[in-house]
């Protein structure tokens, strides 16, 4: 393929992702006006320290651009895809639009729509580069959290639990109890290295971390005080 931009250099159109293919059909059929709405949200959302989920930022953008909820989560994978390319590499979106269509992933009729989501989107590459300057500071020197998840559930306490010495012809399970757990789900990465942890947490366990947590956000909140010149 004789693609113009850096991104798709190289490139077919089955060569890319068919999650982000299907995101590019769903961001087709927004009308140009909204398009601009997107791009503006996805701008404010770079000025904050680290990225909004994409489950909360389609929640935003479906209510601001009156769009159905799993359209708004497509776009803004669509448009999030194109903020984090153009914060690393200055791109002419003029060529990004034209290798889109010469790929057949996107139609003639949606040209404007992403014309006028990367212009403005390149337009504020000192928002999308700031914000991927403060992450790579932010989270440089060791794992970071890329997701989580919670679950609750009941653990079944029995009479044995050291079976080294059970007699199999005559024992007879007895349930003693149920132990209510916390298990968190943590998803952490480093450089190109992804790990999944999981804790099983005692409602002890809990409320010790709870309060860690807690101590850590009003450490947090002084520094950030303290930073900007307060005391």
């Amino acid at each position: 393929m004789n693609n113009k931009s850096n991104m798709f250099k190289g490139l077919s159109a089955t060569d890319l992702h068919p999650t982000f293919r299907s995101d590019l059909i769903a961001f087709t059929a927004i009308p140009s006006e909204k398009a601009s709405l997107l791009a503006e949200t996805m701008v404010a959302d770079a000025k904050e320290l680290s990225p909004t989920p994409i489950s909360t930022l389609a929640n935003v953008v479906s209510k601001r651009l009156g769009i159905p909820l799993e359209q708004a989560r497509s776009s803004v994978r669509v448009a999030r895809s194109f903020a984090v390319r153009l914060a690393k590499t200055d791109e002419d979106p003029t060529n990004l639009v034209d290798d889109l269509l010469s790929m057949e992933l996107i139609t003639p009729s949606a040209k404007d729509a992403f014309l006028r989501m990367l212009n403005i989107l390149r337009q504020s590459r000192t928002e999308l580069t700031g914000r991927e300057n403060r992450q790579k500071n932010m989270l440089g020197g060791g794992y970071h959290l890329t997701g989580w998840g919670v679950y609750t559930d009941f653990r079944i306490a029995f009479d044995k639990y050291d079976i080294s010495d059970v007699d199999l012809d005559n024992y007879q399970p007895t349930i003693t109890g149920l132990i209510p757990i916390v298990s968190l789900e943590l998803e952490t990465k480093l450089g190109e290295k992804e790990e999944t942890i999981v804790l099983r947490l005692s409602e002890a366990d809990l409320a010790k971390l709870e309060t860690a947590l807690k101590v850590a956000r009003l450490q947090l909140t002084t520094m950030q005080k303290y930073a900007h010149g307060g005391k």
